[in-house]
């Protein structure tokens, strides 16, 4: 074999290695865009789900407050305390 058919053949297995990679790299690039879009959507349900767990209790306690302060508003007529600590206590 001459010398410059093994450098040829050296040559066209390079260009055919380099080639491949080349051909691997959007595939690459596609396979971590798709781990990061899962990533990004399981961060997203996790934040949903607390926020759901913060709002209801959250929810609570602001109905609970409108109901006080409905209470209070009905013991600021005459005679209404009276029926309100005896309701309470």
């Amino acid at each position: 074999m001459k010398m410059s058919d093994l450098i040829a053949y050296l040559n066209s297995r390079l260009i055919s290695r380099i080639a491949d990679q080349a051909r691997r790299i959007p595939e690459r690039t596609m396979e971590e865009r798709l781990v990061q879009s899962e990533r990004l959507a399981t961060i997203g349900r996790f934040a949903s789900q607390i926020a759901h767990e913060i709002r209801n209790p959250l929810s609570s306690i602001s109905l609970n407050v409108k109901l006080l302060e409905d209470e209070r508003k009905d013991t600021d007529h005459p005679g209404s305390q009276r029926r309100y600590l005896e309701y309470h206590f």
